[in-house]
C-alpha cells in the first residue's frame, strides 16, 4: 500500500512539473494579450518572468518605475490562467 502511495505521489508530482514546464514554454513562445496596453518592454518582460516561475517571483525597483502596475498585470494574467495568487509587501523600517 505504501509503495502505491509513493508511486501515486511521484506520478502526480511529475504531472504537476510537466504542466509547469508546458506553461513556461507556452509563455515564452506566445504573445500575451496584456490588459494594460501602456506597459513598457521591461514591464512586459517582468510579467512573463513572474508567470513562468514555479513558486515565487520578486519584482523590485526604485520608486516610480511601475512595480505596482506590473504586479497588477501579473495578478490579472494569473487569474485569467486559473492560477492562485498570494501577494506580499515587505515593510522595512
Amino acid at each position: 500500500m505504501a509503495e502505491l502511495l509513493i508511486v501515486s505521489f511521484i506520478t502526480l508530482h511529475f504531472f504537476h512539473l510537466m504542466c509547469c514546464v508546458l506553461l513556461r514554454v507556452f509563455l515564452l513562445c506566445s504573445e500575451l494579450l496584456y490588459y494594460n496596453q501602456n506597459l513598457d518592454d521591461s514591464q512586459k518582460e517582468a510579467v512573463k518572468f513572474a508567470l513562468s516561475q514555479h513558486d515565487v517571483a520578486i519584482i523590485h525597483g526604485p520608486p516610480g518605475t511601475g512595480k505596482t502596475t506590473t504586479v497588477t498585470e501579473v495578478i490579472l494574467q494569473a487569474v485569467k490562467m486559473g492560477l492562485k495568487v498570494c501577494l506580499f509587501r515587505l515593510m522595512v523600517g
